[in-house]
């Protein structure tokens, strides 16, 4: 008797932990969520009005055969719009690198402009002045489309993306990029409070090396791009919006269908294109189950005329801050806790010793109750080397007034990125799956 009541025992125990072993790596980062014992955490859980999105990719890479397999989970990725607030910047340096690059196209008589060439940026008269740029030579104290790069990719700015912006002009960044990340739209540029029309204008650049100029002539985008179609196509998010040119509170949830997005998808796509294009140069094969090989082969094949500059931009966005000698930054808000907003959670499990075994490669976002972080995590040591692709995000605007400036993102999204780093240690520490 006792004998079959251990094998019926077996018998109930066998499906949960098939069960167990059959959960993607995002499964088990939403059961660490669960059991976290953190109300805004769980709350998000409950509600999808929070629009809690995680999407991740283990990278598993295959010297001898020369593969790059990633293996995808998610939870609710893409299910329905998300307001990217600053992560979306890399894609303007992106555009900026490939529109500088066209222009040497045009010239090939001329002395061929570099990413550290001084610009102009015009209106009624040509700013070209920056004090913050350290560079020697012809660039130094100017605005360079470099150091405007680094300027938005490690303290986040929205000026340097709105000049980048500008340079690339709406019709030109949409044109390059959207075959290979349909779901891109920036259709506006940051913290300007503009009209959609007045965001379309962008002014007149110049481009100076030696005696040899070119000029970006001011530019009306006539591009009107439609929302990208998701899952759930609800754009109205909140419970009231501040108009800054009415100077007053409107009632009524907020459209976000007229304002920059892109699908984690396309994130992650972008951060596949930047952090491993050396291995596509080495001819490795890249297997995913959602992203052709066709796809593949678009994504390095945009970035492929602007390669020299994907290894520098990869080490500006795994910097930080305070260790940039150029913008130099000593204000100590700017530190990478604020920028890598997982990183507190994932020092906790490998600890801080552990730091410099740590690669941080990211562009995380916060604004109009939008919090989001798109990394890449590597983990190195002695013995082993993991990666992780980790884009995540929750709005915490839900009863809030757009433009108000009053979200609660301390109760919700700053226990999200803080236990979501300690189940990215965990998984860099195998101790699961």
């Amino acid at each position: 008797m006792q004998i079959n009541l251990f094998i019926l025992l077996l018998l109930l125990l066998l499906p949960i932990s098939l069960l167990a072993q059959n959960k993607t790596l995002a499964d088990l980062f939403v059961d660490h969520y669960q059991t976290s014992n953190q109300q805004g955490l769980t709350e998000m859980l409950q509600n999808p009005k929070y629009r809690l999105q995680l999407l991740l990719r283990e990278v598993e890479i295959d010297d001898q055969k020369k593969e790059i397999r990633f293996i995808r989970s998610d939870y609710r990725a893409d299910h329905e719009y998300f307001y990217p607030a600053s992560a979306i910047k890399t894609f303007a340096s992106i555009a900026a690198l490939l529109k500088l690059h066209e222009i040497n196209i045009q010239q090939p008589k001329t002395k061929k402009f570099s990413i550290q060439s001084p610009i102009g940026l015009c209106k009624n008269k040509c700013m070209t002045e920056d004090s913050s740029n350290l560079d020697s030579g012809e660039s130094q104290g100017k605005i360079t489309i470099w150091h405007e790069i680094k300027k938005m990719q490690l303290i986040s700015s929205n000026e340097a993306f709105n000049h980048l912006f500008n340079i690339s002009n709406h019709d030109f960044l949409h044109q390059k990029l959207n075959p290979v990340f349909p779901s891109l739209r920036i259709n506006h540029r940051l913290n300007t409070f503009e009209t959609q029309k007045e965001c379309l204008k962008t002014p007149k650049i110049e481009i100076y090396q030696g005696k040899n100029k070119y000029t970006i002539p001011e530019h009306q985008s006539a591009l009107l791009l439609t929302p990208y179609q998701y899952t759930n196509n609800d754009f109205s998010m909140g419970v009231g919006y501040y108009d800054p040119k009415q100077k007053k509170k409107i009632d009524g949830a907020y459209s976000f269908a007229e304002k920059n997005g892109v699908t984690f998808e396309d994130f992650q796509k972008l951060s596949i294109g930047i952090y491993f294009f050396e291995y596509w140069k080495k001819k490795y094969q890249f297997i995913d189950a959602k992203i052709t090989d066709i796809q593949f082969k678009a994504l390095f094949e945009l970035l492929n005329p602007i390669q020299n500059h994907l290894d520098d931009l990869k080490k500006i966005m795994s910097l930080d801050p305070l260790q940039s000698n150029n913008p130099v930054y000593k204000d100590p808000a700017f530190t990478e806790n604020r920028f890598k907003p997982m990183i507190q959670g994932i020092l906790r499990v490998i600890q801080k010793d552990q730091r410099i075994n740590l690669n941080y490669f990211n562009k995380a976002g916060k604004a109009m109750g939008s919090h989001m972080d798109n990394a890449v995590i590597e983990y190195h040591t002695s013995k082993k080397k993991k990666i992780l692709l980790v884009t995540v995000g929750a709005f915490v605007g839900v009863h809030a007034v757009i433009n108000g400036n009053d979200y609660p993102y301390q109760k919700y999204s700053s226990p999200l990125f803080y236990q979501t780093g300690i189940a990215i240690g965990k998984y860099l520490k195998m101790i699961y799956p």
